[in-house]
């Protein structure tokens, strides 16, 4: 084992939208990049994982992590301005969604086998989607990052 490769992967995710990079055993990182689905006017839904918590870490740019009770609609809708290099844990069963700026790569923590069949979607109404945006423009107009 000299050779550098047979001793670490090293990944790198740098397109649009989700991508797992390093899968082992039980867990997986996987690395999320802004695309329509995550842009402020764009969010439409938020999900749930019903047998997992699921980790975020902002890595670059700007996002607010969207998190929610409720079981058949988002309740008492939070909106976090995440801040860099900071690990937002959210717990199994919390509705959640990310709004991103066009810059923002984020660093995601979760079991390998979170898929469809154990995670729910939720659509969010008009009054929430628009609530959502205000807040996400709050954040991401301001210029003072911490």
């Amino acid at each position: 084992m000299n050779n550098i490769n047979e001793l670490i992967d090293i990944c790198e995710h740098n397109n649009e939208g989700f991508m797992p990079v390093v899968d082992f055993e039980s867990w997986r990182v996987a690395r999320t990049n802004h695309s329509g689905n995550t842009d402020k006017d764009s969010i439409s839904s938020m999900g749930k994982h019903l047998c997992t918590d699921e980790a975020f870490v902002l890595l670059e740019g700007k996002a607010v992590l969207v998190v929610a009770s409720g079981e058949d609609k988002p309740e008492n809708i939070h909106c976090i301005n995440m801040e860099k290099v900071k690990v937002y844990n959210v717990r199994k069963n919390v509705l959640h969604s990310l709004v991103m700026t066009k810059d923002a790569k984020i660093l995601i923590v979760e079991n390998r086998n979170t898929a469809s069949d154990n995670s729910r979607v939720i659509k969010l109404d008009s009054s929430q989607i628009k609530y959502i945006g205000n807040e996400a423009e709050k954040h991401f107009s301001c210029v003072c990052d911490k």
